[in-house]
């Protein structure tokens, strides 16, 4: 004889008490396995991509000190907030800074160095001396998109990509002391990583450098024109006054090694390279498996428990059809 089915209102009760948060857990013990078997999937399968596709990293590293505004040199409140927070104590590292983010190199040092075949490699035919497209997985689906989303078609790396390229991986550390700063490149070529930190390090300082000269340059000009047209002699001194400073000062920037910063440690790369960051890696990997596991886990038990409904369901219908049957049976043996 079958078992009786449960009713509506005990399934109602049943339903409820599977969405509580000690079901909850219950179903996080049961399928326990599951979960901890899908982390340990994602964590094998990212550790061997990483040992696979890695490639040694060598971090150029230089001390930089920011240079004072000469305003803040003198007493006075300001000055003192100045020293004590460093706020608009050093414009030129806030130029420096801002120039790192959109550094423009000129088209004869990317010459000289020859730096952007090595740092576009993966597009870069060293045997033929010529740029090719990539035909990653990344870029088909690039390709792919592009008509939908308006991407930009590819193109030989140039000036452009070398300037989005260093602004994203040249990397500015504060420390401890508010008057240093740390700047970091990574490459996988040793002596690379030292030749572009070295380079993009020099060629800001000399931007900045030669803006304020043609600043000034301006400034002088322009006070000798007026001068020109002067006749107070007060006025006149105080203008020659106010050019010689300014030429002076010029000067002064012109023989300067460095005029934005102080380099208190040159640029030095890492002998041996940088390692994965495995405790980040495996942290991240692990997180993520389990999640997976979880969500493989109550998508299996939603399946069972569709099947398990759906089977009650069926006997239900049966189980109605064979009284109905047996109704009429009745019924037709009742009549005369």
């Amino acid at each position: 004889m079958n078992a009786p089915l449960p009713s509506r209102s005990e399934e109602a009760a049943a339903a409820r008490q599977s969405i509580s948060p000690f079901a909850f857990i219950g179903e996080l013990w049961d399928g326990k396995y599951v979960v901890l078997g899908t982390a340990a999937l994602f964590v094998l399968i990212t550790t061997a991509v990483i040992l696979i596709q890695y490639r040694p990293l060598y971090k150029a590293t230089a001390l930089l000190e920011k240079r004072e505004a000469p305003e803040t040199q003198s007493l006075g409140v300001g000055a003192l907030l100045a020293n004590v927070t460093g706020a608009g104590r050093y414009p030129l590292y806030e130029e420096f800074a801002a120039d790192l983010r959109g550094v423009s190199l000129d088209e004869k040092i990317i010459a000289l160095h020859d730096v952007l075949p090595k740092i576009f490699y993966t597009m870069w035919n060293e045997k033929d001396h010529r740029w090719e497209k990539p035909t990653s997985v990344t870029v088909r689906i690039k390709d792919f998109l592009a008509p939908i989303f308006h991407f930009n078609p590819w193109h030989p790396p140039d000036a452009e990509d070398l300037r989005d390229y260093i602004s994203t991986n040249v990397i500015i550390n504060p420390t401890e002391a508010v008057a240093l700063f740390e700047i970091t490149y990574e490459n996988r070529d040793r002596q690379l990583a030292n030749d572009i930190l070295d380079m993009v390090i020099k060629e800001i300082d000399a931007q900045l450098k030669q803006r304020e000269e043609q600043e000034l340059g301006n400034q002088v000009a322009l006070l000798s024109e007026i001068l020109a047209n002067t006749t107070s002699q007060s006025y006149r001194t105080a203008l020659v006054d106010r050019a010689i400073s300014d030429e002076v000062h010029r000067l002064i920037i012109d023989a300067d090694t460095n005029y934005s910063v102080r380099i208190v440690e040159p640029v030095h790369t890492s002998i041996r390279p940088l390692s994965p960051r495995w405790a980040f890696i495996w942290g991240a990997s692990l997180a993520a498996g389990i999640l997976a596991g979880i969500l493989a886990l109550f998508i299996r038990n939603g399946m069972r428990q569709y099947r398990r409904a759906d089977g009650r369901l069926g006997m239900r219908s049966r189980t109605h059809s064979s009284t109905a049957l047996r109704r009429g049976d009745l019924e037709t043996e009742a009549r005369p």
